[in-house]
C-alpha cells in the first residue's frame, strides 16, 4: 500500500497544480467525491486508465505519478 499513498500524494499535487478541486474531478469521472479521496490517500489503489486519463487532465507526464516510488526486487539465481 505504500506505493499507493505515493502515487496519491503525486496525484493530489498533480490536481492542484492544475487548479482542481476533488468535486470537480469526481464529477469529471462521475465517481462520488469520497472515492476519488481515497486514491489521493492511497487507500484504493488507481487503475491504468485512471492514471492515463489524470495525466491529461492535469497536463502531467505520467511518470510524475510515480516520483519517489521505491521498490525492492530480490532474485535469487
Amino acid at each position: 500500500m505504500e506505493i499507493a499513498k505515493t502515487v496519491g500524494a503525486n496525484i493530489k499535487a498533480a490536481r492542484k497544480r492544475a487548479g482542481y478541486k476533488q468535486v470537480q474531478v469526481a464529477e469529471i469521472l462521475k465517481i462520488d467525491q469520497r472515492q476519488y479521496s481515497r486514491y489521493e490517500t492511497g487507500k484504493f489503489e488507481i487503475n491504468y486508465y485512471l492514471m492515463v486519463f489524470l495525466s491529461k487532465l492535469y497536463d502531467t507526464p505520467i511518470d510524475e505519478f510515480f516520483e519517489g516510488v521505491v521498490v525492492q526486487v530480490n532474485v535469487k539465481k
